[in-house]
């Protein structure tokens, strides 16, 4: 698999889900990321103008794309 970057909000009804995916991928020895937004929920990256987060998450995963 390639590298890959897991992106988790507090709230979201997956979180757990994605906790455990994140763990799956590390285990198989994937170089990986998780990027945990505490008070986002479920999808918060689609929000942009209505949460900064959303922004912070869109420019941290264009510096994931460049590298």
């Amino acid at each position: 698999m390639p590298k890959t970057t897991v992106v988790l909000g507090e709230y979201d009804y997956l979180v757990q889900e994605g906790v455990y995916l994140a763990k799956q991928i590390a285990d198989a020895g994937v170089p990986s990321t998780v990027l945990y937004y505490y008070g986002m929920c479920h999808a918060f990256g689609e929000h942009l103008g209505d949460f900064p987060q959303a922004e912070d998450l869109m420019r941290e995963m264009a510096d994931i794309v460049r590298r």
